[in-house]
């Protein structure tokens, strides 16, 4: 997990408090970008400059940071223009409608995004009831009484997460100078094409790393049990991997299925199926290939 989803809902801050919520904002923020959280999804009707994200009544977060003092405006600027800002596809989340979702009563769309697509969400301290380091939400599509979302509004929620949660993946994480001879270790149904093996040793995100050594895991799990006749639709029904094949338009596109086509065994393979939820909204892309696991690409979306 690289990154935030933006608690919209928690947006409506009365102008009293509204210095208080913003400077915590951004500070928790700023510790986070020390460990490389730098990502924040927001709903594609806010401002994704930022700027224009409305805080109290008739005002923005513009409106705030020109009351600030000079050095401090600028250090807030420099902190937005740090923010890296993925798109929050709603047509990539699977499971129930978001619209379903409900925290207190409230409809909260973007806390069902984070549920579903098992991210941290990141508060305003606008109300108590943001002010909490994770929220049980309700869904009318899911019989389930731990509909979870870990959140993140003060620096000692921040301190929790990173505590607990990041500081063990850390530790625990896979440098690239060995991930590849380790994975090839321990997982002899997994294959690395030539560009994926370039790929993977360039790769400097020790969150990314860990996840694709879970992916590995996972999938020579399926082959071990199933054997020579493993399928697509044995990798995708037995992990609890996010899988997808590329559309139909990807694939009849010259222009586009070119970015999946790659090298093995001296011919070139489409890879369209991949694995999608990662931090950072990188991509694993696969074959299956005589009963072994191909991967052919590791790294950004690729372009649609």
């Amino acid at each position: 997990m690289e990154y935030f989803i933006l608690n919209e809902h928690s947006l409506h801050i009365a102008r009293d408090i509204e210095d208080r919520c913003l400077k915590q904002f951004f500070d928790v923020y700023n510790e986070a970008k020390k460990s490389n959280f730098k990502h924040i999804l927001i709903p594609n009707f806010l401002d994704p400059h930022w700027y224009e994200i409305p805080t109290s009544e008739g005002r923005t977060i513009r409106s705030w940071i020109n009351e600030q003092s000079r050095d401090y405006a600028t250090r807030v600027k420099s902190l937005i223009q740090s923010i890296e800002r993925p798109e929050l596809r709603m047509e990539d989340i699977q499971g129930p409608d978001v619209s379903k979702f409900y925290y207190n009563g409230n409809s909260v769309k973007l806390l069902g995004a984070a549920y579903l697509l098992k991210q941290l969400a990141f508060s305003f301290g606008s109300d108590e009831m943001w002010n909490e380091p994770f929220f049980l939400l309700e869904c009318e599509e899911l019989v389930s009484n731990d509909i979870k979302v870990s959140n993140v509004t003060t620096r000692e929620h921040w301190d929790i997460y990173f505590g607990e949660i990041l500081e063990e993946r850390r530790k625990q994480a896979l440098s690239s100078d060995d991930i590849e001879k380790r994975l090839k270790g321990e997982f002899p149904n997994i294959i690395f094409t030539n560009d994926a093996s370039k790929q993977i040793k360039n790769e400097h995100s020790p969150v990314f790393l860990g996840e694709i050594w879970y992916a590995c895991k996972k999938l020579n799990e399926v082959v071990e049990r199933v054997g020579d006749q493993v399928s697509y639709h044995h990798v995708i029904s037995e992990t609890d991997l996010q899988i997808t094949d590329e559309s139909s338009t990807v694939k009849n596109n010259g222009k586009l299925n070119r970015y999946r086509m790659k090298m093995y065994n001296g011919k070139r393979h489409f890879f369209g199926h991949h694995i999608k939820k990662s931090s950072g909204a990188k991509r694993v892309h696969f074959i299956i290939d005589d009963g072994k696991i191909v991967i052919g690409y590791l790294g950004k979306h690729l372009p649609l």
